[in-house]
């Protein structure tokens, strides 16, 4: 038997290699230079954790955001728990994947800034779901390696938040899809 021969049309997606560049861009920017610090992540993060624990945060140029735990342990937010390599990841996944369902233009641009904006947001809550058991860990006598640990919670809770987050944008834009009446 002879294979039925299937051609797809490969097209040039204007908003996906935005994506990809904007991502790059931000990559760049991120490892840019030695002790920046992405503020646009590590201040929300800061924020919340200082509130959830009553702890005061000092910013140190350089290094990140310095904290004691009430247990007198010493901890820093610094660039590598911004998730900001995850909010790229977040970012090119949902844009790559979502964005090209909508016939509309118009909808493809206001999905790709909803997308940009709603990777943000799950960039941080993932780092904040990351950072907030670590610190709970360190005020606790334990055997285990704290660092081993907080790296373990951090696989397991990105994981399971771009799964999670895949997964719920693509029902939400399913369910769109069909109000808009934009079936490719």
């Amino acid at each position: 038997m002879e294979r039925a021969k299937t051609s797809q049309k490969l097209e040039f997606e204007p908003l996906s290699a935005a994506a990809i560049l904007l991502s790059a861009l931000f990559y760049l920017w991120l490892e840019s230079a030695p002790g920046h610090q992405p503020a646009i992540l590590l201040k929300p993060i800061a924020a919340f954790v200082s509130g959830f624990f009553s702890l005061r945060f000092t910013l140190e140029p350089g290094i990140g955001y310095r904290g004691i735990t009430r247990a007198g342990a010493g901890f820093i937010i610094n660039k590598t728990c911004s998730g900001g390599v995850f909010w790229i990841i977040c970012f090119c996944l949902l844009c790559l994947t979502q964005t090209r369902r909508f016939a509309e233009r118009r909808h493809r641009l206001l999905s790709f800034g909803a997308f940009l904006l709603l990777s943000y947001l799950i960039a941080v809550a993932a780092s904040i779901l990351r950072i907030i058991p670590s610190i709970l860990m360190f005020d606790t006598p334990s055997r285990l390696d704290p660092v081993l640990v907080h790296n373990i919670i951090g696989m397991i809770t990105f994981l399971t938040m771009i799964c999670t987050s895949f997964v719920l944008t693509q029902r939400c834009v399913d369910s769109l899809i069909r109000k808009l009446g934009e079936h490719k």
